[in-house]
Parts: structure tokens; sequence; C-alpha cells
């Protein structure tokens, strides 16, 4: 401070210096007055001077940056963090009210005191992590404010349940392949991030599914146990199921088709002719083009390892050509000769076959006699 002289006995005291509030609030002086005699008598007087404040102070956090963790799945109204501001200055300049800012800022909440809280529940497999500013404004005029960045992690909780790609699977194997052939791989995925996202498959126990199919319970890799028969069995339904790893549990199933492809491994088996009834009797006055019979074969196989072509051959020679025809889908036998010369009786002996259509094909042979009597009206 300073002192200016106005009149004879009259001063201002004045400021030498900007003066800071902050630095120094109050300052005590002595005024001293002294006359000009030769022995001079002196007066004091005491002054306080109190600095009023302006608002040139910006709050400031006590950190630049503030990291918080949230575990997902928090009841509203979860304590986030606890974020403090000061403002050097006083009065109303020093007063701060909290507030929010950024993409997210309304899943949050901020109290006067700093407090942040969630004012929803979170889910880590929306959002893994926040970044928020948090700003601390006080109330001088005009109003000035500062900011501090929160970074808020959810954290990962087992609450996703092992989801299959599919919810049926289909596949197919070759019949009479060696046991370890590949059949086919399920897949499923768990949103969970790691350690929660691991998961196992087994299989649901069922009749003859176990003793058939092998599966691998970390790559959801099928395959088979044994030679797979289709005539015995020709689909397979199975149910996979996949559960994490982790408390509680939580799993999911998905169905699983297996078609056995068949293979051209059997052959044609007649029902007409067989040992035990090979022999049809015919009159000798039947016309041409009569239909004697029909041959019936089966074949166990499917689709053209089961079509089956009928041929018919005499048993000796050519003795017996061109008397009787076959056709080769029906495998009806009919007569293409007329037989009226026959006086009392002659058997035809005839090798029939039925042949499938596979590749390579297989076939089976029958003996198919034929007797003409002219007894027989």
């Amino acid at each position: 401070f300073k002192l200016a002289r106005r009149y004879d006995n009259e001063y201002q005291v004045l400021t030498a210096k900007v003066l800071d509030r902050e630095m120094i609030a109050k300052y005590n002086l002595a005024l001293i007055c002294k006359d000009g005699g030769s022995d001079p008598l002196i007066a004091i007087q005491h002054l306080q001077v109190n600095i009023d404040d302006v608002n040139d102070n910006s709050p400031i956090f006590g950190q630049t940056s503030y990291s918080a963790t949230l575990i997902e799945n928090s009841y509203i109204g979860a304590f986030v963090t606890q974020v403090n501001a000061t403002d050097k200055d006083a009065g109303p300049n020093a007063d701060i009210k909290y507030s929010l800012s950024g993409d997210h800022a309304s899943f949050f909440s901020i109290s006067d005191t700093g407090r942040v809280t969630a004012r929803r529940s979170m889910d880590h497999e929306e959002h893994e992590n926040f970044q928020l500013y948090v700003n601390a404004t006080d109330h001088g005029s005009p109003r000035r404010s500062s900011s501090a960045l929160v970074v808020i992690s959810i954290e990962d909780v087992n609450d996703e349940t092992p989801t299959f790609t599919e919810s049926l699977f289909s596949f197919s194997i070759e019949e009479n392949k060696p046991s370890g052939e590949y059949v086919g791989q399920v897949a499923a995925e768990d949103r969970d991030s790691p350690p929660y996202n691991s998961f196992l498959f087994t299989m649901r126990p069922g009749v003859g599914v176990d003793e058939a199919f092998l599966l691998d319970p970390l790559t959801g890799s099928l395959k088979s146990r044994t030679s797979l028969d289709r005539e015995k069995q020709s689909v397979y339904h199975l149910a996979i199921i996949a559960t994490d790893q982790n408390q509680p549990a939580l799993s999911s199933s998905c169905s699983v088709v297996i078609y056995i492809m068949d293979e051209n491994d059997n052959k044609p088996v007649f029902t007409f002719p067989t040992e035990s009834n090979n022999t049809i009797y015919v009159s000798n006055k039947i016309p041409k083009d009569y239909i004697l019979t029909k041959l019936q074969a089966t074949d166990e196989d499917v689709s053209r390892n089961a079509m089956i072509k009928y041929s018919m051959r005499p048993t000796r020679g050519d003795q017996h050509a061109g008397i009787f025809s076959v056709d080769q889908t029906l495998g009806t036998v009919t007569l293409d000769s007329d037989v009226v010369r026959i006086v009392d009786y002659e058997l035809y002996s005839l090798n029939v076959t039925a042949s499938d259509r596979g590749s390579p094909p297989k076939s089976t042979t029958a003996i198919l006699n034929i007797v003409v009597n002219k007894s027989i009206p």
C-alpha cells in the first residue's frame, strides 16, 4: 500500500500493486501521523483492509481423469465413483455445481457432492465401457467451469447363455465307412467375455446314439464310433447341449439329424420264384401274349440301388428261346409263341435274374419252371 497526499492534512491510502485475495484476504495497517516540532508528537491509527473477492478462479478437480468399475446388471442408483473439485474464490464464486456430459451422460447422474451413480442397469454385452465428462461450474458472474474425464468400465458377469448358431443341424454320412469318420460340426457362441464365454458340448443320451457317434466336447465335431448300416437305421436324431463353465452354469441345446447315405451293399432277393416255390402250370391252350406269372424281388437298398431290372434265359442253351419273355421293369412273364403244338406235357426251365441299378450293380438268379400240360383246361 501507499499514501497519496490530497491536501495539507488529508491523505489517501492506495494500492501499490495488484492484490490477490486468494494469496492474502486481509491486511492490517498502521497509519502513523507525527508533527514537525523539535520533539514531534505521534498519533497511530490501525486500519484493517479486507480484499473483496472477484470470480477470477475456475473450479479445479483433484484429478484430471477418473476410472471406475461397475458390475453389469447392478441396480439403479448403484455407486460408480466420487469426484471432487475446489474453487479458490469465496462465497457464491466458490459454490460448485456438478454436471455430466457425453454421449451416454443420461445413463448416469451426479449429486451436489460429486457422487456419480447409475440411472439404469448396465449390460456388458451392449457397452463394455463409457467415457463421460464431469463438469464443475461455479456461481460467479460470469460463471467459470472446468471438466475431467471419467472412464467407467462395465464388469462382465456370467449372464449370457451359450447359443447355437442353428437350432437344427443336418448332416449325412455314407454307410459302411470305418469308425472315426467325420460327420459334421455344431457351433455355438457365448456373448460373455472371458472367462465367462467358455463352454463344453455334451450329447444327450439316446437309444443307439452313444454307440454310433462320438462328440468332441471342445470343438463340437461329430465322428462315427462304428461302421454304420443304413439298412439297420437310416436316420439318427441327436440332442447336443452347450454348457458354460461358470456358476451358475447356463446351457442351451440344439437338434441334430444325421442321415445315413445308402451304398449298394445289398443284392436283390427273389420272393418269387424261390427254392420252395418255383413252378407254374399252364395249359397248352393259352393264347400268345398271355401273362403267365410275375417275377417279384426286393432290395433293402434305396433309390437306384433298389431299382430292379428283370431278365430271363433258358437254363439249357437256346432250346426254349423265343417262347417266353419278361418285362424288365414289371417282371411279368409273357407267352411269346403258340404252345398248342404240345400234345401232352413239357417242362420249360428258365434262369431268371433280378439286377439293381447301383454302381456296380448287384444281381441274384433263380430258377423258374413252367410246365405246359394239355390236360389243364
